[in-house]
C-alpha cells in the first residue's frame, strides 16, 4: 500500500484538539494477515533532506507523479485531516468543535 502518511497528536483544551506533534511518512506498506488481523509486515520510507526526491522516485515508482500531486498539495492534505479528526470525534462522540495548530488560528471541524 503506498501512501503519504500523516500523523497527529493532539491535546484537548475545552472543544479544541491542539496540535502537540505530527510529522508525515511517506512510503509503501506490505500488509499481511495473520488469522482475522492485518499487519504492516514491512514498511520503505521515503528518505528525509536532500535523498527524498531519488528515494520517493524508486518507491511510487509509476505511482510517483500521483504521490507528489498529493504530498504538495496542501488543500487537499488539510480537507482530509478535517475530514478523519471530524469522524473520529464523532466516532467517539466527543465534545470537540475545533482543532488547532501552534501559532494558528483554530479550524471549525465539520459535521
Amino acid at each position: 500500500m503506498w501512501g503519504d502518511f500523516w500523523v497527529f497528536w493532539y491535546n484537548l483544551h475545552g472543544d479544541t484538539l491542539k496540535t502537540v506533534s505530527g510529522g508525515n511518512h511517506s512510503g509503501c506498506m506490505t500488509i499481511s494477515e495473520a488469522g482475522d488481523s492485518l499487519y504492516v509486515a514491512a514498511f520503505w520510507q521515503t528518505e528525509d533532506g536532500a535523498g527524498n526526491d531519488v528515494s520517493a522516485r524508486e518507491i511510487f515508482g509509476d505511482y510517483y507523479d500521483i504521490f507528489m500531486n498529493m504530498h504538495s498539495n496542501e488543500s487537499v492534505r488539510e480537507a482530509v485531516r478535517r475530514e478523519q479528526l471530524s469522524e473520529y470525534v464523532q466516532q467517539h462522540n466527543l465534545n470537540v468543535h475545533y482543532y488547532q495548530d501552534y501559532g494558528w488560528e483554530a479550524k471549525k471541524l465539520e459535521f
